[in-house]
């Protein structure tokens, strides 16, 4: 009788001293809890950091407020159609002839390469401010204007005064916008037509 119950038990994945439990998700469940992660973990407000302009386009920070990137919408879209990370990355060359130095990467579980942001928000712009723990300062705006956005970075450091070389690029990622947008632009341009 005793071997019996031992083999219920580990047909269903539980140990009598281990109480190890297996538990089965479906792709409806993981699909809800992808979704829910970003509320469960308390997205910080990003409606102070949205600005739009004359045009209609609309510009906001967007996702990890620690990980600096923007948000381009174009007039009436519910969905961007360009993420712009400010800077993807940055690194200096003391000489030319020698190896890059990498003093900030947005993604990267190094705590040495990453930074400590805080962001404004002026007039037409976003920009915010970035310290990292080797002593270099990122300064970094988005001015959005009526056609499209302009960015700028400043890279400081106290501790280095000269250098070779330094590159901060500015990764665009550009999306598609949706169906819904081509068919509300053509029945705009027949209204016009017609009207």
């Amino acid at each position: 009788m005793r071997y019996r119950h031992r083999i219920h038990r580990r047909r269903y994945g539980l140990r009598t001293r281990d109480r190890i439990l297996i538990m089965t998700l479906t792709r409806r469940q993981l699909l809800m809890a992808a979704v829910a992660a970003p509320t469960a973990s308390g997205q910080s407000d990003h409606s102070n950091f949205v600005i739009t302009s004359d045009s209609g386009l609309r510009l906001e920070r967007h996702g990890d407020p620690q990980r600096p990137s923007i948000a381009l919408y174009l007039p009436d879209a519910k969905h961007p159609s360009a993420i712009i990370e400010m800077p993807e990355h940055a690194w200096r060359k003391k000489k030319p002839a020698e190896e890059q130095l990498w003093f900030y990467r947005m993604y990267t579980s190094d705590p040495s390469l990453r930074g400590e942001v805080s962001w404004l928000k002026q007039g037409n712009a976003l920009s915010y401010s970035m310290k990292t723990p080797s002593g270099f300062s990122l300064n970094s705006k988005a001015t959005l204007e009526n056609d499209g956005v302009a960015i700028s970075h400043q890279v400081t450091s106290g501790s280095e005064r000269t250098w070779a070389m330094v590159e901060a690029p500015t990764c665009v990622k550009l999306y598609r916008p949706s169906p819904m947008f081509f068919w509300s632009v053509l029945m705009f341009i027949i209204r016009k037509v017609y009207n």
